[in-house]
C-alpha cells in the first residue's frame, strides 16, 4: 500500500511541473506572437507609373511631301498605379511636336492614355528618311521610350537654291540684297502669310515677289513659286550670330520653313 501511493504521488507531481511548463511556454508564445495575427515581416510596394506605346514603335509612313505635315498620334499608356510624367528633350529633323512644348512635362494619370500629337514633315532635297523619337518618362523601370520612323520623301514645298543665306561685313555696308526663293509643287497658288525672324527683325527689308519664269523654269514639274528678297539695313551684328527666317504660308497643313541667315568673313 505504501508502495501504491509513492507511485501515485510521483504521478501527481509529475502532471503538475508538465503543466507549469506548458503554462509558460504558451504564455510566452503568446507574448512573442500577438494574438491579431503574425509579424510584418515585409513592407508593401509603392504604387508607381508604368508606361507603353500601344500602336506601333516601328511606323513606316510610306510616303510623305516636303513641307508638308503628315500627322501621326503616339498612344501612350499609364498601366501602373500611380501618375506619371512623359516629355521630349530633342526632336529629330523630320518631327515637331503639336501640342507640348520641347521639355515641357505631361501629367498622365495612373490606368490611362495620352495621345502625343505629332506633326512629320520631309526635308527638300532628300528622298527618304529613317529618324528615332525619343521620349522620357519618370517610371524607373523604363526612363525612356521610342519610336522609329520611317518614309519615302517626294517634292512638296520647299527652299532653292538651300536653306542658307551668309552676309559678309562688306555686303552688308553696301545694301547687297539676298534672294530666297520658295517653289511648290503641291498647288498653282502660294500665299505667303508672314515672314518673322528670330532676332533683329528690323535687320532686314523684306518683298516678297513673283517668282521668275527664268527661275521657275529650272525647277522641273514646279507649280507656283514666290521670291523674297532681303536688303539689309542698320548696322552689321557682330560675327558668328545666326538668325532664322521662318517663312509662314496660309496653309495649316504647310510646316513654317526656315532660312539660316549667318554673319562672318
Amino acid at each position: 500500500m505504501k508502495a501504491f501511493l509513492t507511485i501515485v504521488l510521483a504521478i501527481a507531481l509529475g502532471l503538475g511541473a508538465g503543466y507549469g511548463f506548458f503554462a509558460i511556454r504558451s504564455a510566452a508564445t503568446t507574448e512573442t506572437f500577438p494574438i491579431d495575427g503574425w509579424p510584418k515581416t515585409g513592407t508593401m510596394a509603392t504604387p508607381e507609373p508604368e508606361f507603353a506605346i500601344s500602336n506601333s514603335q516601328i511606323v513606316n509612313l510610306g510616303t510623305a511631301f516636303s513641307g508638308r505635315i503628315k500627322p501621326y498620334q503616339v498612344y501612350l499608356e499609364n498601366v501602373g498605379d500611380a501618375p506619371g510624367e512623359i516629355w521630349v528633350e530633342e526632336l529629330p529633323p523630320s518631327v515637331r511636336l503639336r501640342d507640348l512644348e520641347l521639355g515641357q512635362h505631361q501629367v498622365v494619370p495612373a490606368n490611362s492614355r495620352y495621345l502625343l500629337n505629332l506633326g512629320i514633315v520631309g526635308e527638300m532635297g532628300k528622298s527618304g528618311f529613317e529618324e528615332t523619337l525619343l521620349i522620357k518618362t519618370n517610371q524607373q523601370r523604363l526612363p525612356q521610350l521610342f519610336v522609329k520612323f520611317k518614309a519615302t520623301i517626294y517634292p512638296g514645298i520647299g527652299i532653292l537654291p538651300n536653306r542658307n543665306v551668309l552676309y559678309t561685313s562688306a555686303e552688308f555696308a553696301e545694301r547687297k540684297p539676298a534672294y530666297v526663293h520658295l517653289v511648290t509643287w503641291l498647288t498653282d497658288q502660294l500665299d505667303i502669310q508672314a515672314i518673322n525672324f528670330s532676332a533683329n527683325p528690323d535687320l532686314f527689308r523684306t518683298e516678297i515677289l513673283e517668282l521668275s519664269e527664268e527661275n521657275l523654269a529650272d525647277v522641273k514639274t514646279a507649280r507656283a513659286g514666290k521670291t523674297i528678297r532681303l536688303t539689309p539695313q542698320g548696322d552689321y551684328p557682330e560675327s558668328r550670330q545666326k538668325i532664322t527666317m521662318s517663312i509662314i504660308v496660309r496653309d495649316p497643313e504647310i510646316a513654317p520653313l526656315d532660312v539660316a541667315i549667318r554673319f562672318g568673313e
